[in-house]
């Protein structure tokens, strides 16, 4: 399902992102239900969710940050209207981490500057998980 469209380039410059050698900044944004993948993040639909969380403030929540120093990083916005994030206790060890609620008539992005373009989040009740590879053991996939 599809609601809004707007652009990457769009979405970046209503955060205040540096848009210089990012390619790609006319293509659309789809805000979508259902799962979604960007890098080593992904954004599955949840059954059920504890509470609504905390507001995701104007500047954004940091979802999972860069692994090396300046490394980019996976950050949620509103969109249209109020979203909310409930950050998982063990998010820097376990895979989820955490939970995003988009209300009926409200939307999300999840942007991940330089390397991916911007993901739209449709309403609904969301466990935003890192993605794991084995590599002779089992690890979480850098991005």
């Amino acid at each position: 399902m599809s609601a809004t469209l707007t652009t990457n380039g769009a979405v970046l410059e209503r955060h205040r992102i540096n848009t210089d050698g990012i390619e790609h900044l006319d293509l659309e944004v789809s805000v979508l239900t259902g799962a979604q993948r960007q890098g080593d993040v992904m954004i599955v639909p949840a059954s059920s969710q504890k509470d609504h969380g905390r507001p995701v403030p104007v500047k954004g929540v940091t979802v999972v940050r860069g692994e090396t120093e300046g490394g980019n990083a996976h950050i949620l916005h509103n969109l249209d209207g109020e979203c909310f994030w409930s950050p998982a206790p063990d998010a820097g060890t376990e895979l989820v981490q955490g939970w995003l609620t988009v209300p009926d008539g409200s939307s999300a992005t999840l942007i991940h500057t330089q390397e991916h373009n911007v993901i739209g989040i449709a309403p609904g009740s969301y466990e935003i998980k890192r993605q794991r590879e084995f590599a002779g053991e089992w690890r979480r996939v850098s991005d």
